[in-house]
């Protein structure tokens, strides 16, 4: 649902995904180009973005996805978002803040199944990779997610 309202932004959408199947049914949706945008889709191991080049994405968007991430693949992922970055891109990600309320829990027993990811890991995560903090926002039952301090809504930038 988020890629059919990117494309309308995007010269070139990459699609990333650690199931084929996913990736199919976006390719069935959209085909290699929708609307004057390429479309290009990458099957990942599920920590690393190596099939896209360094210093290529003016945006990096996850939304619904990483919150289920254990903070490790998160880790990762920040690494890798930091090298396909062009200078001057940002990154948009909503990930787990249950790992403020309880660190290094287990995300099947989390509510949300939830990892143990915070907001200020992802803030670490970003400095060691050369990354600024633009903007966090917290989202709880205010947002409608039933729990207090549940997610997080990153926004990275990488400096010129």
């Amino acid at each position: 649902r988020n890629s059919e309202k990117l494309r309308l932004f995007a010269k070139e959408l990459h699609l990333v995904d650690i199931k084929q199947s996913c990736l199919d049914a976006c390719l069935e949706r959209f085909g290699e180009s929708s609307e004057g945008t390429g479309c290009l889709y990458h099957l990942t191991s599920g920590n690393d973005l190596h099939s896209i080049a360094s210093n290529s994405a003016t945006l990096v968007y996850s939304w619904d996805s990483m919150v289920h991430f254990d903070k490790l693949i998160v880790a990762d992922y920040v690494k890798e978002i930091a090298r396909i970055l062009a200078p001057g891109g940002t990154a948009f990600l909503h990930h787990s803040n249950y790992g403020a309320m309880r660190p290094d829990s287990d995300w099947a027993k989390n509510d949300g199944t939830r990892s143990d990811m915070s907001a200020d890991l992802m803030n670490e995560y970003a400095g060691d990779n050369g990354l600024k903090v633009v903007k966090q926002e917290i989202h709880g039952k205010e947002q409608g997610w039933g729990v207090d301090n549940f997610d997080c809504v990153s926004l990275l930038y990488k400096p010129g």
